[in-house]
C-alpha cells in the first residue's frame, strides 16, 4: 500500500487481489504485544514497518475496525435498490474503509472514517 500511495496510482488487479483479502488486525492482536515472545518476529517487523502513527492506528484498529463480508455488503446493496436506491455507474463498486480512527463506541467526535470505492477482485 505505501508502494502504491507513493507513487500516486490505483493498484494493478493483483494488487487489487491482494488487498482484498486484508481483513484487518482484529484476529492476531498478538501481533502487537511487546511481551508476546511467541510474536516477537511479527511485533518487530511492524514496528520497523509503519510509522508511528501507522502503528497506533493499526493497533487501535485491533478493537474498533470491523470486517464485513462480500456477501453482506451485496445484501445491503441489494436491500438499497429494493428501497429505490439507484447506483450511478460510477458509484456501483462497494463502500470500503480504508482508514480508521477514533472508538466504535460511536463517538463521531473522536475520530473519523475515510471511505473510498475499490473494486473486488475477480472470482
Amino acid at each position: 500500500m505505501k508502494q502504491i500511495e507513493l507513487e500516486g496510482r490505483a493498484a494493478t488487479a493483483g494488487e487489487q487481489k491482494i488487498l482484498a483479502r486484508y481483513v484487518g488486525w482484529g484476529g492476531i492482536p498478538q501481533a502487537f504485544d511487546e511481551r508476546n515472545e511467541n510474536w516477537k518476529k511479527e511485533y518487530e517487523e511492524l514496528k520497523s514497518l509503519l510509522t508511528d502513527s501507522e502503528y497506533t492506528d493499526a493497533r487501535e484498529s485491533v478493537t474498533t475496525a470491523f470486517y464485513t463480508s462480500p456477501e453482506i455488503i451485496g445484501a445491503i446493496y441489494q436491500g438499497l435498490s429494493q428501497f429505490g436506491f439507484k447506483q450511478e455507474p460510477s458509484l456501483s463498486l462497494p463502500l470500503v474503509s480504508v482508514t480508521s480512527s477514533g472508538n466504535a463506541g460511536g463517538n463521531e467526535e473522536a475520530g473519523s472514517t475515510e471511505w473510498r470505492r475499490i473494486p473486488f477482485p475477480e472470482e
